[in-house]
């Protein structure tokens, strides 16, 4: 009897420290989905730039905006 008491529980701490792991794993996957997510957006927003600062260097002088303040 008492050997099975002792089987049981070192199932349910086995099945925990799945279950523990498990989440874990799932909490880091999700980080390194929204770090990519994260990654590509700064991406776009750099090539963005990219393309305003190239027009806006290709513009003619005359038509650049004056600082009126």
């Amino acid at each position: 009897m008492e050997a099975n008491y002792k089987a049981e529980q070192k199932h349910l701490a086995s099945s925990q420290v799945l279950a523990t792991n498990t989440a874990e794993c799932d909490s880091q996957i999700k980080h390194q989905n929204d770090l990519k997510s994260l990654q590509s957006a700064i991406q776009q927003l750099q090539n963005k730039f990219r393309e305003w600062k190239r027009q806006r260097n290709s513009a003619p002088r005359s038509f650049q905006p004056r600082n009126t303040s």
